[in-house]
């Protein structure tokens, strides 16, 4: 026999629990992940120059990523980056950067007021 059945015991069920436990979107609904998505075309709705100026800078800073030539780096206290993998490994440093311009770009642009004037 090549397999063996094993009889029914809540081994699998604890696994799958302690797998999902990390999981940052264990709880979401699709109500909460819809509700997101509205909110930032909204924004982009109404700022649609604002999207435009971000979607530009983010375009520069991968150019710069892509030729080596980006200076972006991760705060001193972001403990995420700590492994000097990240900045020795052209490819782990391509992934940070890349996350790094984006989130500094127009992802959390969209989230910030803009200031009447």
């Amino acid at each position: 026999m090549l397999f063996k059945v094993m009889p029914h015991d809540d081994f699998a069920e604890r696994a799958a629990e302690g797998i999902l436990g990390p999981n940052p979107f264990v709880g979401f609904t699709s109500q909460d992940v819809f509700a997101a998505v509205q909110r930032i075309a909204e924004q982009a709705f109404k700022q649609p120059g604002a999207v435009v100026e971000q979607q530009a800078a983010f375009v520069r800073d991968m150019i710069r990523i892509f030729s080596g030539q980006s200076e972006l780096a991760p705060d001193a206290g972001d403990k995420r980056f700590q492994d000097p993998a990240w900045a020795a490994n052209p490819i782990y440093r391509y992934w940070l950067q890349s996350y790094l311009a984006w989130r500094t770009g127009w992802a959390t642009s969209l989230w910030r007021p803009r200031c009447a004037t």
